[in-house]
């Protein structure tokens, strides 16, 4: 359109006295103009792509390598003195590796959204990583040394178990003979062995823990040998609703049933441990380091023996009638710091127990800030899951700079995403505004050059 108006002022202008103007001289520089013009639009467009390109780049944050490498061993064990607290920006274990975990945890919100995260705590103390691709709701179990985390399928039949190597991020299969009901139980000191309860069962269900109260119910003690996926029954012991291995590993404490036994690998039963009534097998972490008590726990912490106190531990003697510690009161035994301290959940955070009676001391503090649901509610910690064999070492550590490692790929794909559309308004708003800014200049220059004259 302005083409064809410069075209026609052209065209109706009156020469006068000049010369004429050669044939077709008005089209042929309206041509150069429009050259002119795409040229800069071509630029402009070159360097905004460019700009933007740059700035969608910066947007991804720190990015994983396409080929994670095992994780460096870590020197010593940690906790941190505080959780750090709840962030979208925590990588997974596929991206960054740890080397082992101290601690496995759901972390999280429900108040008003569902805002939950199944991390991995390094045994460095202050490393956190996601655990990518296990699904909500599914039965998990960390292995001693926290070199490993087991998994069954969810509400149904599983087939196969899932290991997850933490220090490379690997995960690979063990199956079943045939498909059944599957809880997991415990699992031996080195790392080699978990105790797992199998029942007969075909199908799935919509019910969470249903599956897993069948193996508990109807099952046999079977364990599964994880340097070659052979899954082994143990004949007899059956009804397994909690076990723990004894500090050698050659040897587990099992509930069966109403009664509580010692029996070998083999399963030989080696004695029958009386326990108060109303009290079942502390659950994976019964065993003293010391291999003389068991801890128990109410069987139902609303009524019977666990009215008056429902987070009350108790200790019994595993190897003869000989006295025991008083009871203790935890929220959640999470396992042995040596034989005469205890790793507890207190009201406080994780703490440190005295066997024999004591206040407890406060190891980590668990974060009580609105992190959770956008800084609008307070985070909690769940299903908090200890590599026991790590206990015994652990020191506390400043936790005031969590290593989070790369950003996982949807918050990286959001922040993209999000810097490219900032780019592009920018970029918008500087081109709307190009003309304005050339008109400014070239009465800048006039006015520059009268007073030059």
């Amino acid at each position: 359109m302005i083409e064809q108006r410069v075209s026609e002022l052209f065209r109706g202008a009156d020469p006068g006295d000049g010369p004429a103007l050669p044939e077709g001289y008005a089209e042929r520089l309206v041509a150069v103009g429009r050259r002119g013009v795409r040229r800069r639009r071509a630029l402009g467009g070159s360097v905004l792509l460019v700009v933007l390109l740059a700035v969608g780049l910066l947007g991804l944050g720190p990015l994983p390598s396409r080929s994670p490498q095992p994780a460096t061993p870590t020197a010593g064990v940690g906790l941190p003195d505080r959780l750090a607290p709840f962030s979208f920006r925590t990588g997974t274990i596929g991206d960054a590796p740890l080397d082992r975990a101290v601690m496995i945890f759901e972390y999280g919100s429900g108040e008003t959204i569902n805002v939950w995260q199944r991390l991995a705590l390094g045994a460095d103390g202050n490393s956190y990583r996601q655990l990518d691709g296990i699904a909500p709701g599914t039965p998990w179990l960390l292995t001693a040394d926290g070199r490993a985390v087991v998994t069954t399928e969810a509400n149904r039949a599983t087939s196969a178990f899932t290991v997850l190597d933490l220090s490379t991020g690997l995960r690979h299969q063990f199956r079943l003979p045939a498909p059944a009901a599957v809880a997991l139980l415990a699992a031996s000191p080195d790392g080699r062995y978990v105790a797992y309860s199998a029942a007969p069962y075909q199908g799935s269900t919509s019910i969470i823990g249903e599956v897993e109260q069948i193996a508990r119910e109807r099952g046999t003690l079977t364990l599964l040998d994880l340097t070659d996926g052979r899954s082994t029954t143990v004949t007899g012991v059956e009804s397994v609703s909690a076990a723990a291995f004894s500090p050698d590993g050659e040897s587990l404490a099992v509930q069966s049933g109403a009664e509580t036994w010692i029996v070998d690998r083999a399963g030989r039963r080696l004695r029958r441990v009386d326990i108060p009534h109303g009290f079942v097998l502390a659950p994976r972490v019964a065993w003293s380091p010391d291999g003389r008590l068991l801890a128990v726990q109410p069987a139902d912490p609303f009524s019977g023996a666990g009215a008056s106190d429902p987070h009350q531990v108790r200790f019994v003697d595993a190897v003869s009638d000989a006295p025991v510690p008083p009871p203790v009161s935890a929220e959640q035994l999470l396992g042995w710091r040596s034989s005469d301290r205890i790793l507890t959940l207190t009201l406080g955070g994780i703490s440190e127990l005295p066997v024999g009676g004591g206040d407890p001391v406060v190891l980590t503090r668990l974060d009580r800030g609105s992190s959770c649901e956008y800084h609008t509610q307070p985070c909690l910690a769940l299903e908090i899951r200890a590599a026991t064999a790590l206990l015994p070492t652990l020191t506390v550590r400043s936790g005031d700079d969590p290593d989070r490692g790369p950003w996982p790929a949807p918050v990286r794909q959001v922040a993209a995403a999000v810097s490219l559309l900032v780019a592009a308004l920018a970029g918008v708003l500087v081109w709307r505004l190009r003309p304005r800014w050339s008109r400014a200049g070239q009465r800048g220059r006039m006015v520059l050059a009268k007073r030059r004259r």
